[in-house]
């Protein structure tokens, strides 16, 4: 435990800066921070064995039940009397720590955890503190995350909170999901505090977070803060570990489908630290050996990766800087070559991610933590055709692009005033720029380039505004307000998106809570699957398509018990306006002089249900069964008569078994071994199907050349008009994780154990007896071995 007086005054030009906007921010806030008796006790708790900074780590004056947890920083600050203090510090996965301070002043300190073998994903229970978690708010221990049974292997973050309630996934076997009725996209997915545009690999089977390089994933389903904008209905904030500051060390992990590498270490001893990871998929080279034995003239492939850096310095207690970068990409790729043709023709699809920031966090005074952050985030979509024209012996090429580029500055603050209030607060600037379509064709008498008529900067400024009130042992309400000013072409749009929770504490042990929180997004996600490609698009607000809105309104109950159970149940209903949708049956590419907004239609959202929850905390068993009913629909003016039909992510009931069994520890065994069993129970999802067909021609965007040669076109009288059958799968996994510091690890595990063949394609076959319809199933009894080495 390191102790440090908390200095208010530094020599020289910055100390007297820091003065002035000490002195500033006591001015504003004097008439809260006359409590002469308490002081106040601030600093961070950090992982012993590694020097880094724990998120969401709890600390409990154990007498007055007086509590803190940790931001994204590892930073808390709690308000005490003067005098002794008995503190319990703890965190989800570490040894709880008793200590006892004295406190006379304020006071800054750097407090240890030493990392212990509890793999639960827990609240913490700590008297009076049992309940800080907000409505709705989910956090995953990665040490979790890794034990649960895995498609192939691969420990999947994105995949894991399927098991929780007011989670819906889509297909089986893909990472993206529903929220409360919202859409894949109204998450807004957060690494480090950067937006994260395309969160999938190998068209999301596979997450692109390697959870070897993460320390901390907490996903907000119902009151969400002020501090985050931008998403409808949640937000996933995905936190990166920093990297050892005590010694070098490093990861292999190797799977069926791809193999990764961590490397970290310190490069200044305890003061500063790096940790690069990477991962990158095999697929390409297993299709290339096999078509190579094959002697096939075609050749196709996949391969994805992800790549992972970050440094941390440490200037001194009071300030500490970061640079990260992430980057992710997949291609797909396919050449071929024509009979008699001495050339090969080539296509190539690729997309993917690319993201670096700078932040500076800076310790005013006990009470007054800041963050500043500066990045540049980028998503690209790109496919290329090129192809030899024999006719006239020249190459042809066509291109499509889409792409996004943000460039982002923001503000993040908190304030502790006395022992009733913490205020946050905080601005964003932000200039993004879209290139929705961008398209090229190269051949002999044609060279064109063809650019969306919304490519160009969208401008935007927020503020917000939130506050925590302990107004007694009872009642406390979190309020707050958020701001925007967003700038399009001919248009501005101004929003102003209140949020309010409600909480009523009976005792120790039950807690009441109901929230509202109006949020505004200010982008949109196309996708469409034609062509069997990813064809994600992101488009901004225009002046013909508005900002989506949102009104989410939560309530909920949680009952915790004897700090071994936690029991919940919560009800909610969204409001959703000006979603926006693909008309049926457009394609990625289209017409010349077209916009994508001439194929869209806004429309309106609503989604109602109830979320229960028991989950077991402490023992060699834990775990948690969750269920969840909920409803979900859409209205668009245009599209069934002006009338609600289902939405495709609209999963009735939903049952999860999630469970982790630690067989008892023997001294001489190498591994702690474990055992994890996860069942899934749910209603199919929806999906629009034709159930009549007749005979017609063509349509200009299926390449037929031959306009007299007919096909089958299906006739679907409303969007989602067919339900899937049940989905439900059985899957298991047996964990050896090496208990020295250096050597071999096993998980072996089984996904959908017993075979079950959930439909993951619904498709129509044209036979001589006519159009029949069927179903394929891709992952039925997925057994696999994950082994790792830390040295």
């Amino acid at each position: 435990m390191k102790i440090y007086s908390f200095k208010y005054s530094r020599n020289g030009r910055n100390g007297k800066m820091k003065r002035i906007l000490f002195i500033f921010s006591i001015q504003i806030w004097i008439v809260f921070t006359s409590f002469a008796q308490n002081v106040t006790l601030s600093g961070y708790i950090e992982n012993k064995a590694t020097g880094e900074r724990l998120v969401n780590a709890t600390i409990v004056e154990t007498k007055s039940g007086r509590g803190s947890s940790c931001n994204r920083y590892g930073f808390f600050s709690l308000s005490l009397p003067r005098g002794e203090n008995h503190l319990s510090v703890s965190h989800v996965g570490f040894t709880r720590v008793e200590s006892i301070i004295n406190l006379k002043t304020d006071t800054l300190i750097v407090l240890s955890l030493i990392p212990g073998n509890c793999l639960e994903e827990v609240l913490v229970v700590e008297k009076k503190n049992a309940f800080s978690s907000a409505v709705g708010k989910h956090t995953l221990s990665l040490d979790w995350v890794k034990r649960m049974p895995a498609v192939l292997g691969e420990a999947d973050v994105l995949k894991s909170l399927h098991f929780l309630p007011g989670v819906n996934p889509g297909q089986e076997g893909l990472t993206g999901f529903s929220v409360r009725g919202g859409s894949p996209d109204n998450t807004q997915f957060l690494l480090d505090g950067l937006p994260v545009y395309n969160v999938n690999h190998a068209y999301g089977y596979f997450s692109a977070f390697n959870g070897d390089a993460l320390q901390d994933v907490t996903l907000y389903t119902g009151d969400l803060p002020a501090r985050y904008g931008g998403s409808l209905s949640s937000v996933l904030e995905v936190t990166m570990r920093e990297g050892n500051r005590k010694k070098y060390s490093g990861d292999i992990h190797v799977s069926p489908v791809a193999g990764s590498v961590v490397v970290e270490g310190p490069l200044k001893k305890d003061r500063a630290s790096f940790l690069v990871s990477g991962r990158r998929t095999w697929l390409d080279g297993l299709l290339w050996t096999g078509q190579k034995i094959a002697g096939s003239d075609f050749s196709t492939g996949y391969n994805f990766y992800d790549l992972n850096a970050k440094v941390n310095w440490e200037i001194n207690p009071y300030n500490r800087l970061y640079i990260s970068m992430y980057n992710s990409r997949d291609s797909r790729f396919a050449t071929w070559k024509a009979k008699d043709s001495k050339h090969s023709d080539r296509f190539r699809f690729y997309w993917g991610n690319l993201s670096v920031s700078g932040r500076w966090n800076h310790l005013f005074s006990p009470t007054f933590f800041s963050n500043i952050t500066l990045y540049y985030s980028q998503f690209n979509n790109s496919q290329i055709m090129t192809v030899y024209n024999e006719s006239v012996s020249q190459w042809e090429q066509s291109k499509t692009n889409s792409r996004l580029r943000d460039w982002t500055l923001k503000t993040d603050s908190e304030i502790a005033i006395g022992e009733k209030h913490r205020t946050r607060f905080g601005t964003v600037c932000s200039i993004k720029y879209y290139a929705p379509e961008m398209s090229y064709i190269g051949s002999v008498n044609l060279n064109e380039n063809v650019r969306d008529t919304t490519t160009g900067n969208v401008y935007s400024l927020e503020t917000y505004l939130e506050d925590h009130w302990q107004l007694n042992d009872h009642w406390s309400v979190d309020a707050g307000v958020r701001f925007s000013l967003l700038a399009v072409p001919h248009a501005r749009y101004y929003s102003l998106q209140p949020r309010l929770s409600i909480s009523y504490r009976i005792g120790e042990s039950v807690l009441f809570k109901t929230s509202w929180a109006r949020m505004q997004q200010s982008q949109h996600l196309l996708t469409s699957n034609s062509m069997g490609m990813n064809t994600d698009l992101w488009v901004p607000v225009t002046r013909r398509v508005a900002p989506a809105s949102s009104d989410l309104f939560s309530i909920g109950c949680f009952y915790a018990s004897a700090n071994t159970w936690n029991f919940s149940i919560e009800g909610y209903f969204h409001r959703m306006d000006h979603v926006v949708r693909y008309q049926d049956g457009i394609l990625f590419l289209k017409t010349k002089d077209r916009s994508w907004q001439d194929y869209v239609d806004m429309g309106k959202g609503r989604a109602l249900g109830v979320e229960v929850m028991a989950k077991k905390t402490t023992g060699a068993l834990t775990g948690w069964v969750s269920y969840s009913w909920s409803k979900s629909e859409r209205r668009f003016d245009h599209v069934n008569n002006g009338e609600w039909f289902p939405f495709e992510y609209d999963r009735r009931h939903k049952l999860n078994v999630t469970t982790n069994y630690t067989l008892p520890i023997k001294e001489k065994c190498k591994f702690n071994k474990s055992f994890s069993i996860n069942f899934t129970l749910a209603t199919g999802n929806y999906i629009s199907i034709g159930k009549q067909f007749y005979h017609a021609a063509p349509m200009p965007e299926s390449f037929q050349t031959d306009a007299d040669n007919t096909q089958y076109r299906e006739y679907i009288e409303r969007p989602n008009n067919f339900r899937m059958p049940a989905y439900h799968h059985l899957d298991i996994s047996y964990v050896l994780d090496n208990r020295k510091g250096k050597g071999s690890s096993w998980v072996f595990g089984i996904y959908n154990l017993y075979a079950r063949e959930n439909p993951s394609i619904i498709y129509h076959k044209q036979t001589k007896e006519g159009v029949t319809t069927r179903s394929w199933s891709l992952l039925p009894f997925v057994p696999s071995v994950t082994w790792s080495y830390h040295f």
